[in-house]
């Protein structure tokens, strides 16, 4: 029985630890969505007077920044769009982790990319409030 012990132990550990950073990553992208457009509205649907398209971004990603967990790198950028409207993109970067703690960039040769959630979000700067 404790050979069997030593030989499923490793296997279950690196499907907990999958399973683990799986859920952490899904629920990571849940609140960065959630966070990300609430920012959008607040700080760039109804821009204050002289507020440049930069400036709401630099916002956006300043409240985001502050909400982003271990393990996330979060960036903001904007753009203005063929119909006048400006299009925000929240970018969130996830690095796994091992139960918390911090792992190594790559284990045997095996470099670990970290994985990458993007959401856009497109408001009208002309009209304060609209939200498309």
């Amino acid at each position: 029985m404790t050979v069997e012990l030593a030989v499923v132990f490793p296997a279950m550990l690196a499907v907990s630890l999958v399973v683990f950073n799986a859920v952490r990553y899904l629920g990571d992208c849940a609140s960065f969505d959630r966070a990300f457009h609430q920012e959008v509205r607040v700080a760039a649907a109804a821009p204050a007077y002289g507020q440049t398209m930069e400036d709401g971004c630099l916002l956006v990603e300043d409240a985001l920044r502050r909400q982003c967990g271990d393990g996330e790198e979060c960036s903001v950028t904007a753009e203005r769009d063929e119909w006048g409207f400006v299009r925000f993109r929240g970018h969130m970067e996830f690095t796994p982790s091992l139960f918390g703690l911090s792992m190594r960039s790559g284990f045997l040769g095996i470099d670990f990319q970290p994985a990458v959630h993007e959401v856009e979000f497109s408001v009208d700067p002309y009209k304060p409030g609209v939200v498309l």
